[in-house]
């Protein structure tokens, strides 16, 4: 656990010419760990409220002490997508399928029409707030669908406008031959 010191240090007591310090204090629960630095040790477990309090010293007085928002520590194992190898009970001979489920086998699929994500909530965007019914995603949605608009008109961008399907079909059958097509494709 980290503790990151954004604007803890203001200007030092007049006469007072000392470079400014930080001592950083862990607590746990409430409780002052006796822990002194930017960095806590593994002095915490699941469940556990840590918080950090900075305080200023310029050599001769300390500031007032700032402490953190309380962080609750989770101890969840990192995310896997789920894999799925049918038949779960194979014979010699059996053709096995592996398949992907959840987030994983989203990115599988088409991309929806539009797409919008909270990257500070979730910052891998996997869960996609364009059809949230919450004023605050429509507003932003709204707003993003305007720039884009006008960006498009400002660059003369016809990227909105579908390419004959004479010119495209070339391409597609370059990237078939390369690639494959997946099964979600309709021609």
């Amino acid at each position: 656990m980290c503790c990151q010191l954004f604007d803890v240090i203001g200007p030092t007591a007049a006469g007072h010419d000392d470079a400014v310090t930080i001592e950083v204090t862990w607590w746990v629960g409430g409780v002052d760990i006796g822990e002194v630095g930017p960095t806590l040790s593994d002095a915490f477990d699941a469940g556990d409220l840590l918080q950090c309090v900075a305080t200023p010293h310029d050599g001769e007085e300390a500031g007032d002490s700032v402490p953190s928002l309380e962080a609750l520590v989770a101890n969840t194992l990192p995310g896997m997508p789920d894999v799925v190898i049918q038949p779960a009970l194979p014979m010699t001979a059996d053709p096995l399928d592996c398949s992907l489920t959840g987030p994983a086998a989203d990115l599988m699929k088409p991309f929806p029409r539009e797409m919008l994500y909270d990257t500070h909530a979730d910052p891998h965007e996997i869960r996609n707030l364009a059809a949230s019914p919450d004023a605050t995603h429509q507003a932003a949605l709204k707003r993003l669908r305007a720039a884009l608009d006008t960006w498009q008109t400002a660059t003369n961008d016809r990227g909105h406008i579908p390419e004959p399907a004479e010119v495209v079909a070339p391409f597609t059958k370059e990237m078939h031959d390369w690639f494959g097509t997946p099964a979600w494709v309709k021609e």
